[in-house]
């Protein structure tokens, strides 16, 4: 989803934060998300390897889980908020108007499409 999250930011020309941009710069922020992207992957299966090959005592176990899992759960907050950003990008710009939820919608939209992102994943 993340990736997919960068092209229509790229096709609307504009940041993380919502400010226009030219084209070269929107490449570059699609680069910058595919290379978080490919970090967190990295990382992750880094640890996997590590809990593979190491059986560690359970204070080390704790000591590298809950950072990851701090990790992970700002990745995912940070991926909610840039969702919701560029869905009221886009709802903006086609003039696409609130239906439910007046004022949330966007964040709503973006909590479930996440959710549906990670199951189809998953299956």
């Amino acid at each position: 989803p993340h990736v997919a999250l960068a092209q229509i930011m790229a096709r609307l020309q504009v940041t993380d934060t919502g400010e226009p941009v030219y084209t070269i710069r929107s490449r570059k922020n699609i680069r910058g998300i595919v290379m978080f992207i490919f970090l967190v992957i990295t990382l992750h299966a880094g640890y996997g390897l590590y809990l593979y090959y190491e059986t560690p005592d359970f204070d080390t176990f704790l000591m590298i889980t809950c950072p990851l899992v701090g990790f992970d759960v700002l990745f995912y907050l940070y991926s909610l908020w840039m969702t919701r950003r560029v869905r009221k990008l886009v709802r903006r710009e086609y003039d696409i108007p609130e239906l439910r939820c007046k004022g949330c919608e966007d964040i709503c939209t973006a909590f479930f499409l996440l959710l549906l992102c990670r199951d189809r994943k998953s299956t």
